[in-house]
């Protein structure tokens, strides 16, 4: 095991960002619901089974995801109920994308300590269309998202991809997430060095396919990163920004 790997690949939501309770998921369905004009827990339900193939691109692009979804709650969606939960879906996922209040500090400082980052997120069209204006942008060198790929974690290819796009071995590499989709298992397996993200919300998070009994390294916060990876405590600033 590399005692000082040259990059971190990070798993998106819930890792860089803050993990969303039930309570707030629903909420959000609820909202796509009411411009499809269906029942909110007949979409729930359908959202929830539906998972791996709309993070996979299965069911089209938004539109026809919209369109798909509407269709399995017994419901022929007309244009205007689809351009509506299209808007509704980008407003309230987008708010799911906000950092944790150390995460940009955090990514400044390993960029700053040259440093590779990546990003590996099993996602729906939501991320990758909002990804230029996000923050995390100007710090990450690959993102490489299951949509585009039509992958999942943890398919080996997936890990492959980001290492190749950042052009480092997977011995080279930690790997850090909460734990979604098996993604610290297949990690590990691919060769990184894979660490569980496990903030103090997570006791009320939904995480999808959680592992459940992960015997690997954990943090609770970012910058736990730092003495990972033997960063010299003098770069670094205070890291408590929230964008």
């Amino acid at each position: 095991m590399n005692s000082r790997p040259h990059a971190v690949v990070f798993d998106f939501y819930g890792t860089l960002t803050v993990g969303t309770t039930v309570a707030e998921r629903d909420a959000a369905r609820h909202a796509v619901a009411r411009a499809l004009q269906v029942d909110p827990a007949t979409l729930t339900t359908a959202i929830t089974a539906s998972f791996d193939e709309r993070a996979r691109g299965v069911t089209g692009d938004l539109a026809a995801t919209m369109r798909w979804l509407a269709g399995r709650c017994g419901v022929a969606a007309g244009d205007t109920e689809i351009e509506a939960a299209c808007a509704a879906r980008i407003a309230v996922e987008r708010e799911f994308m906000n950092p944790r209040p150390e995460a940009i500090g955090v990514l400044s400082v390993l960029r700053s300590t040259d440093h590779k980052i990546g990003v590996l997120s099993d996602c729906t069209h939501e991320l990758p269309q909002l990804w230029a204006e996000l923050p995390y942008g100007t710090y990450v060198d690959a993102a490489v998202f299951s949509i585009e790929t039509g992958l999942r974690k943890p398919d080996p290819a997936m890990y492959a991809a980001v290492c190749d796009r950042l052009g480092v071995a997977p011995t080279d590499c930690i790997y850090l997430g909460d734990g979604g989709s098996n993604e610290l298992t297949g990690a590990r397996a691919a060769g990184m060095r894979a660490i569980q993200m496990c903030g103090p919300e997570f006791e009320h998070c939904h995480t999808y396919d959680a592992e459940t009994s992960w015997d690997g390294e954990i943090i609770t916060d970012l910058r736990e990163l730092f003495a990972v990876l033997s960063i010299d405590p003098a770069a670094i600033p205070s890291v408590d920004q929230r964008v």
